[in-house]
């Protein structure tokens, strides 16, 4: 029993900032999405329609990016609390 509570403590601060960042970024996909709706109730065609499709694309792999560099961050500085 000993070996699963080490390795909980090892991993439990890694598992709270991964679930923390996966907010932060998920939220961001939420407004995307609910953004998206709010769109197809109220079409939009010509340029305006374009540029509100590219900046919902561009958003999708902002919330993504987010993610990432948020993640790699807290990695970075969990690592150098333990050392």
């Amino acid at each position: 029993m000993n070996f699963f509570v080490e390795i909980w403590s090892e991993y439990r601060p890694y598992g709270i900032k991964i679930a923390v960042d996966f907010l932060v970024a998920g939220s961001i996909y939420v407004a995307l999405f609910l953004f998206q709706v709010l769109r197809s109730w109220l079409p939009m065609s010509g340029w305006r329609g374009q540029f509100i499709d590219n900046i919902h694309a561009a958003g999708g792999i902002v919330a993504v990016s987010v993610f990432s560099l948020l993640l790699v961050i807290d990695i970075v500085i969990i690592y150098r609390r333990r050392k």
